[in-house]
């Protein structure tokens, strides 16, 4: 069995969420300066289209810029230096061609959650390519393949300390099994050619039966069918852990800290 992390802290706190009229002193550019630095990006590479089409993409674009930038300053970044460094710039303008494309209002959420992840990570040379590929992978997703990946990262790979018994394990895939409702097994194969899957032989009633020492069948019993499904020798990759923590973040009050997986 692979080795499962544990998180040391998952619940995110209440006042946490969306601040309004943020107050942050920045070092080097101002948002304003980074904002023009990154539409300007999108303008001389993005290819001309018609008209319509290309008043469509640059409306996206700006709005994944705005967006992006309000993360950072939601999260306290204030150094914004990184937006005229080449590496970031290529990054950011991936996410722009994604959006420009494919633009939805979840993916508008979820690709500004990667960049900031990228902003963040540091020089971890692993992390930093990780996040890449899920910048890349991103706008090939539906919300349905996001939710079938983030249910097999955390059922696979996470480990809680508060399950503790059959009670609390009923209850923990309870709420998995109806936040990520829409993950369906028939998405495995296109994840796999996506590279957003690895090999893992043991399945979550198999994990936590060891774990809580009980009887893999009474395991089963308490473990939704929708969850089950999902049984099979795989598990998320190291950009597959990126996408799913990214899902999960969005859609529960859980926390990650993705160096526990990839390192």
């Amino acid at each position: 069995m692979e080795e499962r992390n544990d998180i040391k802290q998952i619940a995110k706190s209440g006042s946490d969420g969306v601040q309004i009229g943020i107050q942050n002193i920045y070092n080097g550019l101002t948002p304003e300066q980074a904002t023009k630095i990154a539409i300007e990006l999108f303008y001389q590479n993005f290819p001309k289209l018609q008209e319509e089409a290309q008043k469509i993409a640059n409306e996206r674009a700006e709005a994944l810029v705005k967006q992006f930038i309000k993360q950072l300053a939601e999260e306290h970044i204030t150094d914004l230096s990184c937006f005229q460094d080449p590496d970031i710039q290529y990054e950011l303008y991936e996410a722009q061609k994604q959006y420009a494309r494919f633009g939805t209002q979840e993916m508008l959420e979820f690709l500004s959650k990667l960049l900031t992840k990228r902003i963040k990570q540091g020089e971890d040379n692993t992390l930093r390519i990780s996040i890449d590929k899920a910048i890349e992978a991103a706008g090939f997703l539906s919300e349905e393949q996001l939710d079938t990946l983030t249910l097999l990262f955390l059922t696979k790979d996470v480990d809680l300390h508060t399950i503790t018994n059959i009670e609390t394990l009923k209850s923990h895939m309870d709420y998995l099994a109806k936040v990520f409702q829409k993950a369906d097994k028939k998405h495995i194969p296109y994840l796999n050619l996506l590279g957003c899957l690895k090999i893992n032989i043991n399945g979550p009633d198999k994990i936590y039966s060891k774990k809580l020492s009980i009887d893999i069948e009474k395991t089963k019993e308490n473990i939704p069918i929708h969850i089950r499904q999902l049984d099979g020798d795989y598990s998320a990759s190291y950009s597959g852990v990126i996408l799913a923590i990214t899902n999960a973040e969005l859609k529960t009050d859980y926390i990650f800290n993705p160096k526990i997986w990839i390192k």
